[in-house]
């Protein structure tokens, strides 16, 4: 999921987010599942609102550096 930053802090990445649940709701899901890099500070700020927990962490490289990447998941 990606908001441009033209968007961002309108309630778009809610809207997204809350459509992604009723959608996994419809589909009889249990759970999902998602990973962010440790450093989209507002993409894990939005999935810890919408009560994503977090399962661990896994070193990886993006572009010019190394960053984690986190494993989260919800329930539904």
């Amino acid at each position: 999921m990606f908001v441009d930053e033209k968007y961002r802090g309108l309630g778009v990445g809610s809207l997204l987010m809350e459509n992604a649940l009723l959608l996994g709701k419809r589909l009889h899901l249990r759970m999902l599942y998602l990973s962010v890099f440790d450093t989209n500070i507002a993409g894990i700020k939005l999935y810890k609102k919408f009560g994503f927990i977090e399962h661990g962490k896994f070193p990886g490289w993006l572009q010019n550096g190394y960053v984690n990447e986190i494993f989260i998941s919800r329930k539904l």
